[in-house]
Protein backbone atom coordinates (compact mmCIF):
# COMPACT_ATOMS: atom_id res chain seq x y z
CA UNK A 1 0.00 0.00 0.00
CA UNK A 2 1.18 3.49 -1.00
CA UNK A 3 0.01 6.45 0.59
CA UNK A 4 0.17 9.68 -1.49
CA UNK A 5 0.19 13.03 1.45
CA UNK A 6 1.13 16.41 1.38
CA UNK A 7 0.46 20.25 1.24
CA UNK A 8 0.38 22.99 -0.98
CA UNK A 9 0.65 26.72 -0.43
CA UNK A 10 -1.87 28.72 -2.34
CA UNK A 11 -2.23 32.29 -3.32
CA UNK A 12 -5.36 33.73 -4.32
CA UNK A 13 -4.94 36.96 -6.31
CA UNK A 14 -9.07 38.00 -7.21
CA UNK A 15 -10.07 37.35 -3.10
CA UNK A 16 -10.95 40.37 -1.01
CA UNK A 17 -12.58 38.61 1.88
CA UNK A 18 -12.32 35.46 4.11
CA UNK A 19 -15.66 34.60 2.15
CA UNK A 20 -14.30 35.00 -1.41
CA UNK A 21 -10.91 32.87 -0.11
CA UNK A 22 -13.75 30.32 1.48
CA UNK A 23 -15.98 29.88 -1.30
CA UNK A 24 -13.08 28.78 -3.34
CA UNK A 25 -11.33 26.53 -1.00
CA UNK A 26 -14.87 24.76 -0.54
CA UNK A 27 -15.41 24.23 -4.32
CA UNK A 28 -11.57 23.22 -4.83
CA UNK A 29 -12.18 20.47 -2.21
CA UNK A 30 -15.36 19.16 -3.08
CA UNK A 31 -14.60 18.66 -6.61
CA UNK A 32 -11.05 17.02 -5.65
CA UNK A 33 -12.59 15.00 -3.85
CA UNK A 34 -15.52 14.14 -5.71
CA UNK A 35 -13.28 13.74 -8.89
CA UNK A 36 -10.04 12.08 -7.55
CA UNK A 37 -11.84 10.63 -4.46
CA UNK A 38 -9.24 11.94 -1.92
CA UNK A 39 -9.11 13.23 1.32
CA UNK A 40 -8.79 17.44 1.61
CA UNK A 41 -8.44 19.84 4.30
CA UNK A 42 -7.61 23.43 4.56
CA UNK A 43 -4.70 22.84 6.98
CA UNK A 44 -3.29 26.12 7.24
CA UNK A 45 -3.50 30.30 6.93
CA UNK A 46 -7.12 30.50 8.59
CA UNK A 47 -7.15 34.06 8.40
CA UNK A 48 -5.70 35.37 5.73
CA UNK A 49 -8.01 35.97 2.44
CA UNK A 50 -5.64 35.71 -0.04
CA UNK A 51 -3.52 33.03 1.51
CA UNK A 52 -4.48 28.99 1.88
CA UNK A 53 -2.80 26.06 2.84
CA UNK A 54 -4.25 22.52 1.83
CA UNK A 55 -3.46 18.89 3.17
CA UNK A 56 -4.33 16.62 0.31
CA UNK A 57 -4.51 12.47 1.52
CA UNK A 58 -4.83 9.57 -1.39
CA UNK A 59 -4.09 5.71 -0.61
CA UNK A 60 -3.16 3.39 -3.50
CA UNK A 61 -1.98 -0.54 -4.38
CA UNK A 62 0.03 1.30 -7.17
CA UNK A 63 2.80 3.56 -6.86
CA UNK A 64 2.64 4.90 -10.50
CA UNK A 65 -1.11 5.72 -9.63
CA UNK A 66 0.03 8.09 -7.02
CA UNK A 67 2.51 10.10 -9.05
CA UNK A 68 -0.33 10.98 -12.17
CA UNK A 69 -2.73 11.49 -9.56
CA UNK A 70 -0.19 14.12 -8.08
CA UNK A 71 -0.10 15.92 -11.27
CA UNK A 72 -2.84 15.92 -12.44
CA UNK A 73 -4.33 17.31 -9.04
CA UNK A 74 -1.87 19.99 -9.15
CA UNK A 75 -2.61 20.65 -12.85
CA UNK A 76 -6.28 20.28 -12.45
CA UNK A 77 -5.74 22.74 -9.78
CA UNK A 78 -3.84 25.71 -11.74
CA UNK A 79 -6.30 25.19 -14.74
CA UNK A 80 -9.37 25.63 -12.61
CA UNK A 81 -8.89 28.04 -9.70
CA UNK A 82 -7.66 31.84 -9.84
CA UNK A 83 -4.78 30.52 -7.56
CA UNK A 84 -1.23 30.45 -7.80
CA UNK A 85 0.69 27.54 -6.33
CA UNK A 86 3.42 29.13 -3.89
CA UNK A 87 4.86 25.91 -2.92
CA UNK A 88 3.87 22.31 -3.47
CA UNK A 89 5.26 19.41 -1.01
CA UNK A 90 4.27 15.98 -1.67
CA UNK A 91 5.85 12.80 -1.05
CA UNK A 92 4.30 9.39 -1.66
CA UNK A 93 5.32 6.26 1.26
CA UNK A 94 4.96 2.98 1.60
CA UNK A 95 3.45 1.69 4.71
Amino acid sequence: MFILMGKANLFIPDSHSLKDKRMVIKSLGEKLKYKYKLSFAETGEHHKWQRAEIGIAAVSREYTYLEVLENMVKYFILDNYPVEILDWDFEIIKK
